[in-house]
Order: structure tokens, then C-alpha cells, then sequence
């Protein structure tokens, strides 16, 4: 798979995670306390500045109370279909 497919899907993904949270009016903050990680590093995710782990992935889905899937397949692969 070429390499910036690849960093795109992983933007993506970051960006729906950050969709979630806000739409369950969580600040960067709050959201950082609750899956452990310092603020900087959810913004540096969301931006795409750094890589979004399988561990965050699925701390943050759980947070969320989302499935894995509706991050997965947030605008990632519909534009195949």
C-alpha cells in the first residue's frame, strides 16, 4: 500500500475521532484525562502530526461509546464504493 494512503487513512480516522468527541462536547482536555494521555499529544494526533496507536483507537471508542467500525469507515473507503 502506497505510503500516503496510508498517513490519509490515519488522518482520517483522527479527525473522526475528533468529530465524536466534540459532538459529545468533550474538550481536548477532558478527553486526554480520560484515556491518559497529556492534551498535546490528542492534538498532535488530530492534526495529523502524530500517528493514532491501535490502543488509543480503542480507549478512545470506548470513551466515545462508538464502535471501531464508525471510525474505521468514516469517509475512508466509501469513496470506493
Amino acid at each position: 500500500m502506497h505510503k500516503m494512503f496510508l498517513k490519509e487513512v490515519k488522518f482520517k480516522m483522527a479527525r473522526q475521532i475528533a468529530k465524536e468527541r466534540k459532538s459529545k462536547g468533550l474538550s481536548q482536555n477532558v478527553f486526554s484525562e480520560l484515556i491518559g494521555v497529556q492534551r498535546e499529544h490528542i492534538g498532535k494526533i488530530e492534526t495529523g502530526r502524530r500517528n493514532l496507536t491501535l490502543d488509543l483507537l480503542i480507549k478512545s471508542c470506548l470513551i466515545l461509546e462508538i464502535p471501531v467500525e464508525r471510525v474505521i469507515k468514516a469517509e475512508i473507503f466509501q469513496k470506493e464504493q
